[in-house]
């Protein structure tokens, strides 16, 4: 069994994901439902992830993507992603994939500087962080104590690179402040 195939069963199935795939290096390889990847305007060929001497589009070829498996090769959809999220977050309303102590250590808070199991970073409040960034892609998963997961993913590169997700941070503040209040107050994931 691979490493995707392992983790379909074992995690994301059970959480009710079904779309997750590992990526692919080239334009060719991508799925049918997969968007394409842009890379800023001004950005220079690279040298191909296989050494091979070949300049490629950094987002396509230019990182060995495939190789990364759960270092950042996984492709999904925002909604799938939250509701992964929802599966790991010890709320009852999604059914959760992991014990409460397997969500109490992956989100215990150890200090500004230090990750959490999983995540980029994790509050005392019980906010939660992950980001990821590529040539092509840009993501931010926020969880706030308040059961909401906000998921931004981009198909394009910038030049601020990791930085975005400071300035989408501040973007989530603002729209969660204008409206939360406005959410349903149900859950999304299953018909009642």
């Amino acid at each position: 069994m691979t490493y995707e195939e392992f983790i379909q069963k074992n995690v994301l199935h059970p959480a009710g994901c079904y779309g997750f795939r590992i990526g692919g290096n080239y334009y060719k390889d991508k799925y049918p439902e997969e968007v394409r990847y842009y890379c800023q305007k001004d950005d220079q060929p690279a040298e191909e992830f296989n050494n091979s001497g070949r300049k490629v589009t950094r987002c396509y070829g230019g990182n060995n993507v495939a190789g990364l498996s759960g270092a950042g090769a996984w492709v999904a959809s925002t909604p799938e992603i939250a509701l992964l999220v929802a599966s790991i977050d010890g709320k009852p309303e999604v059914p959760d994939i992991i014990s409460k102590e397997s969500v109490d250590a992956m989100t215990e808070y150890f200090d500004e500087d230090t990750y959490s199991l999983g995540w980029n970073d994790t509050k005392p409040t019980g906010e939660w962080t992950r980001t990821g960034t590529f040539a092509g892609t840009s993501a931010l998963v926020k969880y706030f104590p308040d059961g909401e997961c906000w998921v931004f993913i981009t198909n394009t590169s910038t030049y601020k690179g990791p930085a975005l997700a400071k300035f989408t941070t501040a973007l989530f503040e603002d729209l969660r402040a204008g409206y939360s209040a406005k959410l349903p107050k149900r859950n999304l994931f299953y018909a009642e």
